[in-house]
């Protein structure tokens, strides 16, 4: 259709109705985004995250795919943002405004946040900003987290600007110190050292065998032995066998559940991130009786530790 041809009235309004829809769009996407999480269906593709499935799979921009996730996450949490959603009068960007009011500041109590998102009701951008930074200012109310800004400097690196206590920087500084005579470490290359050293502690913890000291499994338990464990670790290539994420890794049991018998030998364990590791489950027991334990942001049937 050609809409140039289309009189003043006929085009004003075929653009409001054009606009009622992509705001019930909108709300259906948030809450196709909301069930897919809860069954964590991207893990059937393969994805390591609602964020990865709707970057890779829906083609959403990291932004796009952000801005909806969080809208999504508030208005599970407050059903008026649901509402004021599907109704227009919020818009994504402000309710990601007051998502991150709401993570940044102690102001935790629901029937408080109610309050907060009626007052953010058919105003603009500018306009939420203008009352949530009131907000703040009338309650006494301060970021609990330190912003993080994050900017792409060259192929390989990433430049990160954060705020640190005194205290901090002064064991960065001690560090510096008692490596001086080996390298005058900078900054960046000290939290590179650090966060090797501490991986390999990790790794070494929960994943090598101490010869010698193993723990004899007696009687029928959850317990896995070390030896297994490092086993399975380095079969599993260090990630999860479904997605191939290093997030939340969690031992599995992949031929026989533990809980209807399964042993804890190498043969029937797999490393598994948690949310392969919660949709599995769900596929193995039912939705309905997994909403029952999951939680929206952990759950192991074996954890790694």
């Amino acid at each position: 259709m050609d809409i140039s041809l289309l009189n003043d009235k006929k085009l004003l309004n075929d653009t409001m109705d054009l606009v009622k829809k992509e705001r019930k769009t909108t709300s259906e996407i948030l809450e196709h985004l909301e069930e897919i999480e809860r069954r964590r269906l991207f893990c059937d593709l393969k994805y390591s995250s609602l964020f990865e499935y709707c970057t890779k799979e829906l083609k959403y921009s990291e932004a796009q795919a952000y801005r909806r996730i969080d809208a999504m996450r508030l208005g599970k949490r407050i059903p008026k943002v649901k509402e004021g959603i599907s109704r227009g009068k919020l818009t994504l960007t402000n309710v990601n405004l007051l998502s991150d009011l709401f993570k940044k500041t102690d102001i935790k109590d629901k029937k408080r946040q109610e309050k907060i998102v009626l007052q953010m009701s058919n105003t603009s951008k500018v306009e939420c900003e203008r009352k949530i930074k009131s907000i703040k200012k009338q309650e006494g109310i301060k970021d609990t987290v330190k912003k993080e800004i994050r900017q792409k400097d060259g192929e390989d690196k990433i430049r990160l600007h954060i705020s640190m206590n005194k205290k901090t920087m002064g064991k960065i500084n001690k560090l510096k110190g008692l490596l001086a005579h080996k390298k005058n470490y900078s900054t960046d290359e000290l939290i590179d050292l650090m966060a090797d050293h501490l991986i390999e502690k990790l790794e070494n913890k929960k994943f090598k065998a101490k010869r010698n000291i193993e723990k004899e499994n007696i009687k029928r338990s959850r317990y896995i032995k070390k030896k297994v464990k490092e086993e399975v670790y380095l079969k599993s290539n260090k990630r999860c066998v479904n997605c191939g994420s290093t997030f939340g890794l969690e031992f599995d049991h992949k031929n026989t559940p533990y809980a209807k018998g399964g042993n804890n030998n190498t043969g029937n364990l797999q490393l598994l991130c948690r949310n392969c590791n919660t949709r599995k489950s769900i596929l193995e027991y039912g939705q309905n009786k997994m909403d029952r334990f999951i939680n929206p942001t952990s759950l192991a049937k074996v954890h790694l530790n």
